[in-house]
């Protein structure tokens, strides 16, 4: 388990914005995040190394500039240093182990990107030179379907010089066009997104209209066609989303700093059906104290949970929190 964050210590141990743990919850080396580093994004790759990005300007005495990478057993790369110029706030891969990287920043390498770039997922971490769909604001959430096209939310209302309000699909290579068709819009900034295995893309924000039709803070799109929300899957929460993962059995677990979901009492985490209407599951409540800003969910479908709480699932848990998938979500 990789964990990111604004912390100091974790489990009694100094760990600076980022800690990593084996199985048995035991801390294991890992680089910190230096100079009161915040790790906002990670990103899992293919040989068992991982991304981070955040707001930080050094790890392990050597520059990083927003962005590092973390070696299979826990080193820092030392070659791998794309040095964005500001806060890196969600990271997407591709198939061929490209990152896609979407924040703030508007250089990377030293060349212009308006908040959103594609790099080497080895070797340096080059920029790819093509790849550059700027935005005209930030960038909070990526997610990349099977057909490599890139769902994009933020705060923008053009991308790849075309009008989209704060979601945009664009290809995920050449020079990142935006599709032509897909428009949903949303009136308020998207911050999190999660595409199933059927194409469908479900986001989360501050919004309460997409596509000119109610939706309060959670929506499910096609990820074809125009993108019109689905007609009846509509849970409503009461407060905005601001993390999305698909858990097993075609449900989707949603955290934020909502009270109710579905019309259901559901604080700071829930989870829905993906399909139908979008039924919050009447059993599963780990009741966070406050919000709940991060998830993933493991091969085994339990749901790993970060953000401000210090109790969730029955038990107190700081900040971070491995909860059953199944039953009533109780804290592991």
């Amino acid at each position: 388990v990789i964990a990111g964050g604004s912390f100091a210590r974790i489990d009694g141990q100094q760990r600076v914005g980022i800690a990593r743990f084996g199985g048995g919850s035991q801390l294991l080396a890992a680089a910190d995040a230096e100079y009161s580093g915040i790790v906002r994004a990670l990103l899992r790759q293919a040989d068992g190394s991982v991304v981070a990005g955040g707001d930080f300007d050094r790890a392990d005495g050597l520059e990083r500039g927003n962005l590092l990478r973390l070696l299979p057993d826990g080193e820092l790369d030392p070659d791998w240093n794309p040095l964005a110029n500001n806060v890196v706030y969600s990271l997407a891969a591709s198939a061929d182990g490209s990152v896609y990287v979407g924040g703030i920043f508007t250089e990377i390498d030293a060349q212009p990107r308006a908040h959103i770039a594609r790099i080497s997922g080895s070797g340096p971490g080059a920029l790819d030179p093509d790849w550059n769909p700027a935005s005209n604001s930030y960038v909070y959430s990526l997610a990349v379907d099977a057909d490599g096209s890139v769902f994009v939310g933020g705060a923008f209302t053009y991308i790849g010089g075309q009008p989209r309000s704060r979601i945009a699909k664009v290809s995920g290579s050449g020079v990142g066009e935006p599709d032509p068709d897909w428009n949903p819009g949303a009136n308020a900034h998207v911050q999190a997104l999660a595409v199933d295995a059927g194409g469908n893309v479900f986001a989360g924000g501050a919004f309460t209209q997409v596509a000119g039709q109610p939706r309060n803070r959670l929506v499910k799109l096609p990820g074809s066609g125009t993108g019109s929300p689905a007609l009846d899957w509509n849970p409503s929460p009461n407060g905005d989303v601001m993390a999305l993962a698909l858990g097993s059995g075609g449900t989707l677990i949603a955290g934020g700093a909502f009270s109710e979901m579905g019309g259901q009492p559901r604080t700071g985490i829930a989870s829905l059906s993906g399909s139908g209407n979008g039924e919050v599951d009447p059993d599963w409540n780990p009741s966070a104290d406050w919000i709940v800003q991060s998830l993933a969910v493991d091969v085994r479908g339990d749901v790993y949970a970060g953000g401000g709480f210090s109790q969730i699932g029955g038990q107190l848990r700081n900040g971070i929190a491995k909860l059953s998938g199944t039953g009533t979500g109780a804290a592991l």
